[in-house]
C-alpha cells in the first residue's frame, strides 16, 4: 500500500529532489566559504631608478620559505624602465606578503653582482628594510594586506 496516497516513484523523486537540493546548498555554501574573499589592490611605487631603459623585475612573496628566491615568487610581474619612477599593481587575496624587486638595467633577467655577491643594479624590499650582508628575512619584509594599499620602495644602489 502506498503512503498518504503517492506512488512510490513520486516519493523517490521527491527524495531525489531534496538531496539535490541539499547537495547545491552545501556545494554553494563551501564554494561561497572557500573564494568569497574579495580581492584588494596592491600599488607599489618604485623610486630612486638612476637609469632608465632594461626592467624592473618585482616579486610577490606569500609564505618564509620562498623569499627572495628566483622562480619563487607566488607573483612576479616585469616592467620596462623608462623614467625615475615606477608603478605597478596586483589585484590578490588578503593576507602577509612581502616583496623584493631589482632595476634589470641590462635585460639579462639576473641581478648582477660584484666579486663579494653585492648587487651592482639597484634592489629593494618591501618596508624599505636594507639588507645586512643577506637578503633580509620574510619575517622584516612582510606586510598584512586587509584593503586596498600603495607600498612605496626606494630602490638602493650600492
Amino acid at each position: 500500500m502506498h503512503k498518504a496516497g503517492l506512488s512510490h516513484t513520486r516519493v523517490t523523486h521527491m527524495k531525489n529532489k531534496k538531496q539535490f537540493i541539499i547537495a547545491f546548498i552545501i556545494f554553494s555554501f563551501s564554494f561561497y566559504c572557500g573564494y568569497s574573499q574579495d580581492k584588494v589592490k596592491l600599488n607599489i611605487i618604485v623610486t630612486g631608478i638612476k637609469h632608465s631603459g632594461g626592467n624592473l623585475e618585482v616579486g610577490l612573496y606569500n609564505n618564509t620559505k620562498n623569499f627572495p628566491k628566483d622562480d619563487q615568487e607566488y607573483l612576479s610581474e616585469i616592467i620596462p624602465v623608462t623614467k625615475d619612477k615606477v608603478e605597478v599593481s596586483f589585484s590578490i587575496q588578503q593576507g602577509e606578503y612581502a616583496i623584493a624587486l631589482y632595476h634589470d638595467k641590462n635585460n639579462n633577467a639576473v641581478c648582477d653582482s660584484n666579486f663579494f655577491g653585492i648587487p651592482t643594479e639597484g634592489f629593494g624590499f618591501s618596508n624599505n628594510v636594507r639588507p645586512f650582508l643577506s637578503a633580509p628575512s620574510f619575517r622584516k619584509a612582510k606586510f598584512n594586506l586587509v584593503e586596498d594599499t600603495t607600498i612605496f620602495i626606494r630602490l638602493i644602489y650600492m
